[in-house]
């Protein structure tokens, strides 16, 4: 009886384990499962997403770039590069009166040298000096003139922002090829999917 016993007790086990197999068994799709075709739809799902995510962001980059006046800026650095050319020009005039008026001034002193006075302004020895000496008052009016005209093209240059005027340029710039990658990522996954 002990064995019966058991007997019955390994077979109500068994039973119980066969059920749970079953219910596995059950649970298995009794389709086949085209692998390709679920890689496929997937990676179908994933260029839609991909696609949707170029279109927003083109969407809103085409928005933006029709939004902002990019000819503003680009006036600003037509102007920027002119005074920056003034600058430069007035820099090189600076260089050269300086130069001129230290000359004239080096051969006024020779005239506290000269024993005989303005007595003898012809003498070709110190004529030079003379004549330097009535015309650096105009060369330094000039010097002062240049050094103002500089003063007021580099508040004007910094009045216009360079670096922010070329930033905005650049970023613009950056934006239109961003647009054109994102015209072409949406041409390929549309023919991909």
């Amino acid at each position: 009886k002990n064995k019966c016993a058991k007997i019955e007790d390994d077979l109500v086990g068994l039973q119980g384990e066969l059920k749970n197999i079953q219910q596995t068994v059950d649970s298995i799709p009794t389709e086949i499962i085209d692998v390709f075709a679920v890689k496929e739809k997937l990676k179908n799902n994933e260029l839609k997403e991909d696609l949707e995510v170029a279109a927003e962001k083109l969407e809103k980059a085409e928005k933006f770039l029709s939004d902002f006046d990019i000819d503003v800026y680009r006036k600003k650095e037509s102007q920027i590069k002119n005074i920056k050319d003034q600058l430069s020009s007035l820099a090189s005039d600076e260089h050269r009166l300086v130069t001129t008026v230290e000359q004239k001034k080096k051969k006024v002193s020779l005239l506290s040298e000269v024993p005989c006075g303005d007595e003898f302004k012809h003498c070709k020895f110190i004529k030079d000096a003379y004549s330097a000496k009535e015309s650096i008052v105009a060369d330094e009016k000039s010097l002062a003139k240049l050094v103002l005209d500089k003063e007021y093209f580099s508040k004007d240059l910094e009045n216009l922002d360079p670096d922010k005027t070329s930033d905005y340029i650049d970023k613009h710039k950056q934006l239109l090829e961003r647009c054109q990658s994102w015209k072409n990522a949406i041409s390929k996954y549309t023919l991909q999917i």
